[in-house]
């Protein structure tokens, strides 16, 4: 390991601080007889044990909480109690909630905290004019593999039991939603998310820092298995990371200095309609201010969508409880394939705006969830063309046929399967045309005619 001063004797006071180059990773049997692990506003220590540390007296890990701000925390030790919040005279006070669908407020000194459980934690610096507090958690530390329960009823309030950081991208999530989870953002007051297949939003990030409280959303009660091997020497405070993902678009909601985030991502693993497995439910916070942005998925709110391939609708909404000015601004789109159109349509206004020339656009937002105002639209050349038709995208979502070429359309003839018209339309100069159908779901056949040639493609309306 890389201590300081060599690896410590067997009566030796171990610290490690808040913050350092290289902290230290047991890789051979150590004893000590106290162990440190400091904390500040900078930082908090980190220790890979590896199974390696014997404490023959105490452990003590301290948690820095800046005042005024909820935080999620999870116990780094073994056998705590809610009492290890309740600080000596002139400290600050603490509130203490729990997660079981619902919050609840812990009020007494003797609720186990139990380790890989995440709470969220509200230090009252100001009612007193206390500093920042500094939380010390004394008692076993916890190590090796450990299973953090979920309850597979919806959202689990979890923890990284651990005093280093956990490495996402080596946890199998099998069982919760979109492999993703969710860590509340102090700065933005939203919830920061990160999914492996789907990346980052809100400042979102692979590494879980330790002693992190974090949101996932559970399919069933099988846990999800942590140890050692996914512990690593990083993230010690969640920051902003930009994602790589090919083929990736991100959608910023921003309010003044309010601002909410969405990735919708092409990739041929998923399908066109809600996957469980890759797909992220939004998780609200429900505060007036933040014009908080979601795609809609087979009646689910996501904040990661996962399509398997273009051409697609996806149906787009931002709910506000503030009427104000809003601006949509799609980024980090380099590596989408070029040869997919990105637009986004207004159908409040009938306005079709293309995402890669003019990825900005401002609207007046009213209250609620300007539900069904906006779809994201991703397309491509497709279906069966005659002799000099041009570029030309047919598809569907729920009711409604799209029509998306750079063609100047002449008309547009809807069939059903016995070869009788359902309707006909002439066409207009925009680049994206729609059609309502009002009768049985199933499939059509759409028939566009434009000044280049003629193209058909069956869809199937809901």
């Amino acid at each position: 390991a890389n201590w300081t001063n060599g690896k410590p004797a067997a009566t030796a006071e171990a610290i490690i601080p808040a913050t350092a180059l290289n902290f230290p990773t047991l890789t051979s049997a150590v004893t000590v007889n106290n162990l440190t692990i400091e904390s500040n506003a900078s930082g908090t220590g980190s220790l890979l044990d590896n199974g390696y540390l014997t404490i023959t007296g105490n452990a003590t890990v301290k948690q820095y909480v800046q005042g005024e701000k909820w935080h999620m925390i999870s116990s780094p030790v073994q056998n705590a109690l809610s009492g290890v919040f309740h600080l000596a005279a002139g400290q600050a006070d603490f509130y203490i909630r729990q997660f079981a669908g619902a919050w609840s407020y812990i009020t007494d000194l003797t609720t186990p905290l139990v380790a890989g459980k995440g709470y969220s934690i509200w230090a009252d610096t100001q009612t007193n004019s206390t500093p920042h507090p500094t939380v010390p958690f004394v008692g076993a530390l916890n190590t090796g593999n450990m299973t953090l329960a979920t309850t597979g009823a919806g959202w689990d309030l979890l923890g990284n039991p651990f005093v280093s950081a956990i490495d996402w991208n080596t946890v199998n999530p099998a069982n919760v939603d979109g492999s993703a989870v969710r860590v509340w953002n102090q700065t933005l007051t939203v919830y920061s998310t990160y999914s492996q297949l789907g990346g980052s939003l809100n400042g979102g990030n692979r590494y879980l820092a330790p002693m992190q409280g974090f949101f996932v959303k559970s399919f069933n009660s099988n846990g999800i298995t942590i140890g050692n091997a996914n512990r690593v020497h990083n993230g010690q405070l969640f920051v902003k990371s930009s994602n790589t993902i090919n083929d990736l678009v991100k959608i910023t909601a921003k309010r003044g200095t309010y601002k909410d985030e969405i990735n919708v991502v092409m990739n041929p693993i998923a399908t066109n309609n809600y996957d469980a497995q890759y797909d992220a439910t939004k998780l609200f916070v429900n505060d007036a201010n933040i014009p908080e942005i979601y795609t809609v998925s087979n009646n689910k709110n996501l904040a990661i969508n996962i399509f398997g391939s273009a051409p697609i609708a996806i149906p787009m909404n931002i709910r506000m409880g503030i009427a104000d000015n809003v601006t949509l601004t799609a980024s980090e789109f380099a590596n989408f394939d070029a040869s997919v159109n990105i637009t986004l349509e207004d159908m409040l206004t009938g306005t079709t705006q293309d995402l890669r020339q003019n990825p900005s656009y401002t609207f007046a937002a009213s209250i609620g969830e300007n539900a069904n105002r906006f779809v994201l639209h991703f397309a491509t050349a497709s279906g069966i063309n005659e002799p000099n038709a041009g570029n030309i995208s047919i598809y569907a979502n729920e009711n409604t046929i799209y029509v998306n070429t750079t063609e100047k359309v002449e008309e547009i003839s809807v069939y059903n399967m016995l070869g009788q018209v359902i309707t006909k339309v002439s066409g207009s100069a925009k680049s994206l045309q729609t059609i309502s159908i009002d009768n049985a779901s199933g499939n059509y056949v759409v028939k566009v005619t434009t000044e280049k040639g003629v193209k058909t493609e069956k869809v199937f309306v809901k």
